[in-house]
């Protein structure tokens, strides 16, 4: 049996209250926004890829748009998955049989700059914004 649970977060009333500003998915409910069982790995990594191609297919460098910047907030695990996805390594396979890992601290800052043909990262896991005490992984 799995150990661990999909927890739903709060739910769309929340978000409308505290950050009317913020636009929302539509199916984005009362139920929250983790409503299905925790996922395999095969699972997670199929996810990963579908988020970084609505992002692009919603975001993406389009002619006459305006540039945009979209705050993406993660867990760690989802992070190495979308990671993994935009620079199309395998999961968890490093060089000389390691396994990878993109380690992320609690409330880190990672900017990506995407435009028509290129990805960029500029930096990850920056915690330079926190005090040292409230620095956690």
């Amino acid at each position: 049996e799995n150990r661990f649970n999909g927890l739903p977060g709060k739910p769309r009333s929340f978000y409308e209250k505290n950050f009317p500003e913020l636009k929302l998915p539509d199916d984005y409910n009362e139920s929250g926004w983790w409503t299905r069982p925790f996922e395999s790995d095969e699972e997670r990594q199929f996810r990963a890829d579908k988020v970084l191609a609505d992002l692009l297919a919603c975001h993406g460098d389009k002619e006459g748009q305006p540039e945009q910047r979209i705050a993406f907030f993660s867990h760690g695990g989802f992070f190495v998955r979308l990671v993994s996805a935009m620079l199309k390594l395998p999961w968890r396979q490093g060089a000389h049989e390691m396994k990878s890992w993109f380690y992320l601290n609690n409330c880190s800052i990672s900017r990506f700059d995407i435009s028509k043909d290129r990805l960029t990262i500029f930096y990850m896991n920056r915690t330079d914004h926190l005090p040292a005490h409230l620095i956690s992984g």
